[in-house]
């Protein structure tokens, strides 16, 4: 397939010219339907490659009659995909119908391809919060834009010679300029766009804890957010209390629906009592519009976050079912364990005869809570119970799962043991109830921050000890098997600074790109309205010059493989040989034109300078016929760039005595 003479490919329609315009454009273009995909349903951007063929059929009446009957259907597909009459539908269909026009028969693009690009090029990037989208899609509608110049004026693709010096200044003015509209462009949240992002199912912690249901939450390794602290804490402070479950559900626990709809009850930071240890700390979510906010402790604050507000129970909770949650926010707790409050109680339980038999008479040889508490860690600590993500599984209806786990498998993790304990204490006439967040985090001494994954849910119970006094508990500690394991993870966590050997160097390492990429998405990555109106006020200078920082990083990822490029192609001694040859006529105040053959500018040369019309002409043929002619054998090419050498050297000392007979007439 020879792309300079636009040979035709069998199995696409349309003319060779067509084919290779339609090639170029696709390409081009592929980044901006690639992230208007992404922010809306990754189905689009198949149905955008489908279309591709249509554009290169010829422009006759059955080809209208297909798309009588092919656009409606994309429409039909398009309303699945994003529910009209929501913005982004009409995005997708800009994007995917726009492809009918993009090439004509004679291989000219179509008018219409500018605005199937460009338009929506421009809603991402107005939508995006990320300076590395911004500049993708920038880069691919400057590429689209040459491209649809180049081919309909129809001109060559082969033949073009670039310079390297206009092109590093016009990259690097190009993100320059690119980076200062990033920062001057007002930022829009997707997630407030009703229908913009397409829903996904909740990541970590959620308002329902089931048998089963975190044993693949804690398996997996992704972000949940990062907690931003002053100095380490001790790792019994380390609980990042999430959602409050206080309905039992069968052997299930859940968040009562009602709580959230109670109006006029006191928020949490009014039924607090005296409060001793307080901290101030920023949480950063992985996610772009959280569905919580992680309080380490117990909150403080009433208000974090202008579509979030604090509920009886301290958890942070969106105010409407369409707020949106900011995805960074300072949090004010309080690490009191024992905390006082008068949050409010209950001693409702499902099922679990056996559980409750045992929890009331047990409590009837305890004689006190504290005592009761005591006996129930004993029994977990036993060591008659196993810690494993991958527990027997409990057969039977929901009301006896419990008392299958605590009396016959005894087997489980958190989930398990939290609310086997919480149910027994409400048996016992103790109020509890289940609380699930994250326990711990990977300290990053580099950044300054807890880093938190999702891998570190986890569920504990919080029990009233004594009137208005609630204890944390959390039976899983004190299960020998799982002991061990909380232990040594927690022990790499907090000391990953003087972890010895490869393996500390390598976490180090790891550590402080972490923190290089934390730092670059705090002040660019998420790059929203607020920080932006933060900037031009001229507030925040940090921003600023991370901004410059990594406009110099930008160019120079962008330069060094052009300078690389050009450094390979110099290593091809013939390349090389060539470009010291139109480095002397340069010297003589000549150019090699983009459409001038080698031999036509030897004769040109020769014309300019008689004197070194000999060595110039044997230099250009010998070029031509080692290039272009038969391929040598191998001795023969090394003889061959051993004369053409030769005669570069006949040319610098022609020119050299040329200079000197100027210097004694002068």
């Amino acid at each position: 397939m020879l792309w300079r003479g636009h040979s035709k490919l069998g199995f696409l329609p349309g003319s060779a010219k067509a084919q290779l315009t339609a090639l170029l454009l696709a390409l081009a273009a592929a980044p901006v339907a690639l992230m208007m995909a992404l922010f809306t349903d990754m189905r689009a951007f198949l149905l955008w490659l489908l279309m591709w063929p249509v554009t290169l059929m010829p422009r006759r009446w059955w080809r209208t009659a297909l798309l009588l009957v092919l656009i409606p259907a994309m429409l039909a597909l398009l309303a699945q995909l994003a529910q009209p009459p929501q913005a982004p539908y009409f995005m997708l269909v800009v994007l995917v119908l726009s492809v009918c026009e993009q090439v004509m028969e004679d291989g000219r693009p179509g008018a219409f391809n500018l605005i199937g690009v460009i338009f929506p090029a421009l809603c991402v990037m107005v939508l995006s919060t990320n300076v590395f989208v911004f500049l993708l899609l920038l880069v691919a509608v400057i590429f689209y834009a040459g491209v649809y110049t180049l081919r309909i004026n129809d001109m060559p693709l082969s033949g073009l010679r670039i310079r390297l010096l206009p092109i590093v200044l016009a990259l690097s003015g190009s993100l320059f300029f690119a980076i200062a509209a990033f920062i001057l462009m007002p930022r829009i949240n997707p997630a407030a766009i009703p229908g913009l992002v397409a829903p996904q199912a909740s990541s970590g912690v959620g308002e329902r804890l089931d048998m089963g249901r975190f044993s693949s939450v804690i398996l997996n390794g992704d972000d949940a957010f990062r907690a931003f602290v002053d100095k380490p804490l001790p790792q019994k402070d380390l609980y990042w209390r999430v959602h409050v479950l206080g309905l039992m559900d069968g052997a299930s626990w859940t968040r009562d629906p009602r709580r959230d709809a109670q109006i006029g009850a006191l928020p949490f930071d009014k039924r607090l009592g005296r409060v001793d240890a307080t901290l101030r700390y920023g949480i950063r979510h992985a996610r772009q519009a959280p569905d919580w906010h992680p309080v380490l402790g117990i909150a403080l604050a009433a208000r974090i976050d202008d579509n979030a507000r604090l509920n009886r129970y301290g958890e942070y909770v969106k105010r409407s079912r369409s707020s949106v949650l900011d995805q960074q926010v300072l949090v004010i707790s309080s690490l009191d364990d024992p905390y006082r409050a008068t949050v409010p109680t209950s001693l409702q339980i499902f099922g679990q005869p056996k559980l409750v038999a045992w929890a009331r008479e047990n409590f009837a040889q305890s004689g006190s809570r504290q005592a009761f508490i005591d006996r129930l860690l004993a029994h977990f600590a036993s060591g008659a119970y196993q810690y494993s993500l991958r527990p027997d599984p409990l057969g039977g209806a929901p009301a006896g799962r419990l008392d299958s786990f605590f009396f016959d498998t005894k087997n489980g993790y958190c989930s398990h043991y939290a609310m086997a304990m919480a149910t027994a204490l409400r048996a016992a006439g103790i109020p509890a109830h289940v609380v699930v967040g994250y326990h711990g985090g990977e300290w990053n001494g580099f950044g300054r921050y807890y880093r938190i994954r999702q891998s570190d849910a986890h569920a504990w119970v919080e029990a009233e000890i004594n009137p208005g006094e609630w204890l944390r508990l959390d039976p899983t500690q004190v299960v020998p098997s799982a002991m061990g394991r909380f232990r040594a993870r927690q022990i790499e966590a907090e000391n990953v600074e003087t972890l010895p050997g490869w393996r500390g160097v390598m976490r180090r390492g790891l550590q402080r790109v972490d923190a290089f990429v934390v730092r670059l998405n705090s002040d660019i990555v998420l790059y929203d309205e607020e920080a932006r109106r933060e900037l031009l006020s001229g507030t925040v200078l940090g921003r600023l010059i991370s901004f410059v920082s990594f406009w110099l990083v930008a160019s120079l990822a962008f330069i060094v493989p052009l300078f690389l490029w050009r450094w390979w192609v110099r290593r091809d001694p013939m390349v090389r040989l060539d470009q010291q040859f139109l480095a002397l006529a340069r010297k003589d105040g000549l150019a090699r034109a983009a459409h001038e053959g080698r031999m036509n500018f030897a004769q040109r040369w020769a014309e300019a300078t008689p004197r070194l019309a000999e060595p110039v002409q044997q230099f250009a043929d010998l070029f031509c016929r080692l290039t272009y002619g038969a391929p040598p054998a191998p001795d023969a090419a090394a003889q061959a760039r051993d004369e053409l050498k030769m005669r570069l050297q006949l040319i610098r000392a022609a020119r050299r005595d040329m200079r000197q007979g100027r210097r004694a007439k002068a």
